[in-house]
C-alpha cells in the first residue's frame, strides 16, 4: 500500500487553532488573476459601451423631438404661407374690381356732367 504524504491532523490540533492557511504559488495565484482579468475586462468594457449607447440614444431621442418640432413649424408656416398669398390674391382681384367699378362710375359721372352743362 503507498504511504500518504500528508499526516492527518489529530483532533487536538484541530481545536487549538495552529493550522495556517498555506500561501498559493506565485503561479497559481498568477493564473487566477488573469483569469478574473478576462472575466473582467470583457464585463467593463460592456458597462462603458452600454453607457456610451444610452448617452447617444437620450441625444438621438432629443434629437427627433426636436426633428418633429421644426417639421410642425415648417407644416405651419407653410400653411400661414398659403393663406396668405390667397388672401392677397383676392384682395388683388377685389382690388382690381374696384378700380374697374371706380372708371365706371367715373365715366358715368362725366356723362351725367356733360348732360347738366347742355341747356
Amino acid at each position: 500500500m503507498a504511504r500518504r504524504a500528508t499526516s492527518r491532523a489529530s483532533s487536538r490540533e484541530l481545536l487549538r487553532g495552529e493550522f495556517r492557511l498555506q500561501p498559493v504559488p506565485r503561479r497559481r495565484l498568477a493564473g487566477w488573476v488573469g483569469l478574473c482579468l478576462l472575466l473582467l475586462i470583457p464585463l467593463a468594457l460592456l458597462v462603458v459601451g452600454q453607457r456610451i449607447h444610452q448617452g447617444y440614444q437620450a441625444e438621438l431621442n432629443h434629437l427627433q423631438a426636436e426633428n418633429q418640432h421644426l417639421r410642425d413649424r415648417l407644416a405651419q408656416q407653410t400653411l400661414d404661407l398659403q393663406l396668405g398669398a390667397a388672401t392677397e390674391r383676392q384682395l388683388l382681384e377685389r382690388n382690381a374690381a374696384l378700380l374697374a367699378q371706380v372708371e365706371r362710375l367715373s365715366a358715368e359721372l362725366a356723362f351725367f356732367r356733360r348732360q347738366n352743362q347742355k341747356p
